[in-house]
C-alpha cells in the first residue's frame, strides 16, 4: 500500500513479476513495522509480486522524483517517467547526486540508475499544460 495521494491519481505498469506504481506519494508499505516497515518512496515504487516486497527506484542515497509522477512506460529494461517533477533520484548526494529531469525521466531497472532524457545541455520538457491536469507529456505517455 502506498500513502499520501496528494490528491493525484495513481498509475501502475507490470512487467514479469514487478508492478511499478506512480503517483503523489511519499511512502510504500504504509502501517508497516518491524522487518517490513513504511519505505520511503518518493512518488514512485515497485512491487515484486514473487516476493510480495515493496522497494524505492533507488540509485545510492536518493530515489523517486521530487514531484508526482503520471505516467509509467516499459521498454526492455528501462522504466520511462513522465509528471510534474523537475528531478530524479530526489535526495541524493555526493557521488549519486539528484538529477534534473524536466518532466519525464529514465530509471534503469537493471543497474538501479536515473537518468534525463537529455540532448546536449537541455533535457526533459517544458510544463505546457493548458486545460489544466497533468503536464501534457504525462497525458501522451498513457496511450504508450
Amino acid at each position: 500500500m502506498v500513502t499520501a495521494w496528494i490528491g493525484r491519481s495513481s498509475r501502475c505498469c507490470l512487467v514479469a513479476t514487478a508492478c511499478f506504481v506512480g503517483g503523489g506519494f511519499a511512502l510504500a508499505n504504509q502501517g508497516g513495522t518491524g522487518a517490513t516497515p513504511a519505505i520511503p518512496a518518493n512518488s514512485v515504487a515497485k512491487f515484486d509480486t514473487s516476493t510480495n516486497t515493496w522497494s524505492a527506484l533507488k540509485q545510492g542515497d536518493g530515489n523517486g522524483a521530487n514531484q508526482g509522477v503520471f505516467a509509467l512506460a516499459v521498454i526492455g529494461n528501462n522504466l520511462f517517467v513522465a509528471g510534474a517533477f523537475s528531478s530524479v533520484n530526489n535526495g541524493g548526494t555526493g557521488a549519486t547526486p539528484a538529477i534534473t529531469a524536466n518532466k519525464i525521466a529514465r530509471f534503469d531497472t537493471v543497474n538501479n540508475t536515473w537518468s534525463a532524457l537529455s540532448q546536449g545541455n537541455g533535457n526533459g520538457v517544458s510544463d505546457y499544460n493548458p486545460g489544466g491536469g497533468h503536464p501534457a507529456v504525462a497525458r501522451s505517455m498513457r496511450w504508450l
